[in-house]
């Protein structure tokens, strides 16, 4: 597998606003001339795409928000568990904790964020929107070092976005204080589950601030497959904060090397919907199982062989570096983002049913269905070796493999 990595610098993405000194005058003007009114009080500010504060009466922008409290109850099952939350999405968890199909109303999504880019602190996790077969959320993880959420709804969410059709899913991560504040969670669960996480943040120096977060857990599953979920991550940010208040400059970080189960429909009895019983006699709960290496076929450069007991494997990481600043009260303001990324990734799942005829058969059956002719001119065995008996049924699954090594880049 080969890997690439990939260098986007945004020299070009410093923002002057030239309608912001107009703005800022008109703005002038009608505080002036509204001087003698009572003054209203709005309590509730948001946060947009953008990272800057406005009033929610200012912006034409439909915005949802969840709190660190909201997503801590949410986010141990994956995106699909938070996202289902928040107006306007559709989410399942497709077969896991990771690659959630996500649904808009309205548009006729396949899922995999086709419309809703991923986005931690205003960087994309990939930045090949809309290119890529690999749903965002295998490359990066929530934690207890996520803030809020931010959903920027409708179509001016591609002013914040690569290609935002639909809307912007944008994680706030939490950033130092004066004061240290510490933060630790353990999950334990039944069928092996063990989860720790962390989030530590505080003061440098007078300017300066850190903070990081970071998990591990292993799973078995509520389904015995021999694909256990085992890894982690660790991720962090500097914030350093000019002295006169007109900005900052923060340095961030990901790492991740996590292995995460990935599950596909049982087939069930087409009568009852009752699990069927398998030839062995016994009850079937999972097709997937160890006997991935044992999967294989001959290629003109060598023998390839399964990795597909790897299920959902991610390793690598991103660092990038943001600026903010504003240029006192003449309204002109110049921020701009870099990023380094550089993932390896393999998928490796059973593809549900072959298309032929997706519920199980008998072997009589599964050649007529094929034209294969009858089993006269056939012979079926086991793996392992042994003669499938006549009266077996058969529940054809293909394994695919999508194994990834990417650079990824995103500049704004």
């Amino acid at each position: 597998m080969k890997s690439t990595s990939k260098l986007a610098i945004a020299l070009g993405s410093v923002s002057l606003f030239a309608f912001a000194p107009m703005a800022w005058a008109q703005n002038q003007t009608q505080t002036q001339s509204t001087a003698s009114e009572p003054e209203k009080e709005v309590d509730v500010v948001i946060v947009t795409g953008t990272s800057r504060s406005r009033v929610a009466l200012d912006t034409p922008l439909a915005v949802t928000q969840l709190n660190a409290q909201s997503l801590s109850r949410l986010s141990s099952g994956g995106q699909a568990d938070i996202l289902n939350s928040v107006p306007t999405i559709k989410a399942d968890g497709g077969g896991g904790e990771v690659a959630a199909n996500i649904f808009v109303k309205g548009l006729p999504s396949g899922g995999q964020y086709q419309f809703t880019p991923l986005m931690y602190d205003g960087i994309t996790v990939l930045s090949s929107f809309g290119l890529n077969s690999s749903a965002y959320d295998v490359y990066y993880r929530n934690d207890l070092g996520v803030q809020r959420l931010e959903f920027v709804r409708g179509g001016v969410s591609n002013l914040f976005g690569p290609g935002s059709v639909a809307g912007l899913i944008n994680y706030i991560s939490k950033k130092g204080g004066d004061t240290y504040q510490g933060v630790a969670q353990v999950e334990v669960a039944e069928e092996g589950r063990v989860r720790g996480d962390f989030a530590v943040s505080g003061p440098i120096s007078e300017n300066l601030f850190y903070s990081i977060s970071g998990f591990y857990r292993s799973d078995t599953g509520p389904l015995d497959t021999n694909l256990d979920t085992v890894g982690g991550q660790i991720r962090g940010n500097l914030d350093y904060r000019f002295g006169d208040g007109s900005g900052s400059v923060t340095l961030s970080g990901q790492y991740i090397d996590d292995q995460a189960q990935f599950y596909l429909p049982i087939p069930l009895n087409g009568a009852t919907r009752e699990r069927l019983v398998g030839n062995d006699g016994q009850i079937v709960n999972s097709v997937q199982n160890d006997f991935g290496p044992s999967l294989g076929f001959r290629t003109p450069t060598g023998n390839f062989v399964s990795q597909i007991n790897d299920g959902v494997a991610t390793t690598g990481g991103l660092i990038a570096l943001s600026f903010d600043k504003s240029f006192g009260d003449s309204g002109w303001a110049a921020n701009g983002k870099i990023k380094y990324s550089d993932y390896k990734h393999k998928f490796g799942l059973f593809s549900d049913g072959d298309g032929v005829i997706n519920v199980p058969e008998t072997l009589q059956s599964f050649l007529t269905n094929r034209g294969l002719g009858s089993t006269a001119n056939a012979n079926f065995t086991y793996v392992g070796g042994g003669t499938v008996a006549a009266n077996a049924l058969f529940f054809v699954r293909q394994p695919l493999h999508r194994p990834r090594a990417s650079g990824r880049r995103r500049h704004r």
